[in-house]
């Protein structure tokens, strides 16, 4: 054993050899945050490394390609921006303004549609049923056990009738230049009252009691009318359901192509 002061250590006078295992005062460990080859190491094994230094890189070759991407639909997000709050080129708005036309010419044809199928399936098909069809008190001709039925077909003819009325006004008058939208949607309502009033018709008839005045073939024909009225009814109201839908679409196309987009399409694209 040799024996060193404490002041020949201090003073580096001379050395003191010492046997042992010489552990790091703090150890780090470093990992990545996927999986892939090494591509370069810049540091050796004992070498002093910087905070925020680059230690190894691995091949990126993937990851490149899907930043080249994003930023490719980086720019596309940012054209349909511009396109949505600029609008359309003059010779595209001629196009969503010939739709429109279009679209506007569909409807007045859809409602001057709706307008004779009601005319035709009340006038010629539900009328032959009353007596005095057109006045305030129509009264439904077959005796039917269904009573509520028959009062709410009654009450319903003279509902129908000032609809009747207002279709014969209209038609005379219906253009492209108004608003159309009101109209399909006051008419599309109008349909719907009209087929309740022919339900309480077929009800009635369902429940008809032949007698000297309407017998049991009487009664078969009606049904028969009635029905088919009905479904001319069903049938007006898809056409202007598709109408107003149609019309909708091309009056918003136009409109953003024009103007822009609206604020909601604006923030969509934005988000994008």
């Amino acid at each position: 054993v040799e024996l060193r002061s404490v002041r020949d250590l201090t003073l580096q006078t001379t050395s003191l050899t010492i046997a042992g295992t010489v552990t790091s005062k703090s150890e780090a460990t470093v990992r990545t945050e996927s999986a892939g080859e090494v591509k370069n190491v810049y540091y050796s094994l004992g070498d002093s490394v910087s905070a925020g230094s680059i230690v190894a890189e691995m091949e990126n070759g993937s990851e490149r390609a899907a930043v080249l991407q994003a930023e490719g639909s980086v720019d596309a997000a940012e054209a349909s921006l511009d396109k949505t709050t600029g609008g359309s080129r003059t010779e595209q708005q001629e196009i969503l303004r010939a739709t429109l036309t279009g679209a506007q010419e569909d409807a007045v044809a859809a409602l001057l549609g709706a307008y004779a199928s009601v005319e035709n399936a009340v006038r010629v098909d539900i009328d032959q049923m009353f007596s005095s069809p057109n006045s305030p008190q129509p009264r439904f001709s077959v005796v039917s056990s269904e009573t509520q039925l028959v009062e709410n077909a009654q009450n319903g003819r003279v509902i129908v009738g000032s609809i009747l009325n207002r279709h014969s006004v209209k038609s005379s008058s219906l253009s492209s230049s108004e608003d159309l939208s009101a109209e399909l949607i006051k008419t599309d309502e109008e349909l719907r009252v009209v087929r309740t009033f022919l339900d309480a018709v077929i009800g009635a008839l369902n429940k008809g009691i032949a007698t000297q005045g309407v017998t049991e073939s009487d009664i078969a024909g009606y049904k028969a009318d009635a029905n088919g009225a009905r479904t001319t009814i069903t049938t007006a109201l898809s056409s202007v359901s598709a109408a107003r839908e149609a019309l909708t679409i091309a009056q918003k196309n136009l409109e953003q192509g024009v103007t822009g987009g609206q604020p909601e399409d604006v923030a969509a694209a934005e988000a994008a």
